[in-house]
């Protein structure tokens, strides 16, 4: 019913690569790959095809690229803090932190850190809303 295209991928494909999840999280066909560290807080709900990408995949010079040069692959951790709702076929990318209650709305880009309690949308993610006071976890 939530349109989930294929199973959960979690990856973490470098020998020192970090995926780390708190108690309690749900996830429905998402993409989590980490090169370097994703760590998700406890009772975070992962929507159907989220991404979430700790790296580039590939350089993202020309040169680098033809040589196939992994050392050249941009990344930095992502730190999804607990109780976060990221909506389905969300994305988030390299170096962000999403402060924890938010909410990630359905299809946003996320490329940079999220303050706790906002709601966040478009491409790019911006702040369109807070959670109110009454409906957050002290």
């Amino acid at each position: 019913a939530a349109g989930i295209a294929h199973s959960t991928v979690l990856a973490a494909i470098e020998p020192e690569a970090k995926l780390l999840f708190g108690d309690g999280v749900g996830i429905s066909g998402a993409v989590l790959y980490a090169m370097r560290h994703i760590e998700i807080g406890a009772h975070v709900m992962i929507g159907a095809g989220v991404a979430v990408y700790d790296n580039d995949f590939h350089p993202v010079g020309a040169a680098d690229r033809r040589r196939n040069d992994r050392t050249k692959i941009g990344g930095a951790p992502v730190v999804i803090e607990p109780d976060v709702w990221l909506g389905a076929r969300a994305m988030v990318l390299k170096g962000v932190r999403i402060g924890r209650g938010s909410v990630v709305a359905a299809g946003a880009v996320v490329v940079k850190d999220v303050p706790p309690w906002s709601i966040v949308a478009g491409v790019p993610a911006r702040v369109v809303g807070q959670i109110p006071p009454e409906d957050r976890l002290s």
